[in-house]
């Protein structure tokens, strides 16, 4: 489940208190969550699963372990995926510092490579905005 506000991506957003979904949809209401974890998928699972109102605990757990990321605690990081994402980025990031070297000469031949770095500066940085949204806790 994915919540937007102002802008920024939130992993996970509590649902409606019960009470305001009884008095919404009447009494015999429920919530939970649909949600696909990339380990089910690497199962052999490929259909989301629902979660009751006992899993709200463990969504606030998770939550507050947000402060493990990128950490030798994060287990979450140890995916392979994220090893591959860390690995494009780290390209990118090496390639943006090796931008200011670009911009040599004198005068003239000065000012057109400020103006390729400034250009080439500004794709890699959307580039490495596509590749890795930032999430905000």
């Amino acid at each position: 489940m994915q919540a937007f506000r102002r802008g920024r991506r939130r992993r996970w957003a509590p649902p409606t208190g019960p009470p305001r979904v009884r008095d919404r949809f009447g009494p015999g209401a429920r919530v939970s969550q649909r949600l696909h974890p990339p380990i089910l998928r690497t199962l052999g699972m490929h259909k989301k699963i629902s979660l009751g109102p006992w899993s709200t605990p463990v969504f606030r757990l998770l939550a507050g372990a947000r402060r493990l990321r990128g950490t030798p605690f994060d287990l979450f990081g140890y995916a392979r995926v994220r090893w591959v994402e860390r690995d494009a980025n780290h390209g990118l990031a090496v390639t943006i510092a090796g931008l200011p070297d670009e911009v040599r000469g004198y005068e003239q031949v000065r000012l057109d490579n400020v103006t390729r770095y400034r250009q080439r500066l500004n794709d890699l940085r959307l580039e490495l905005k596509r590749s890795h949204p930032v999430s905000t806790p």
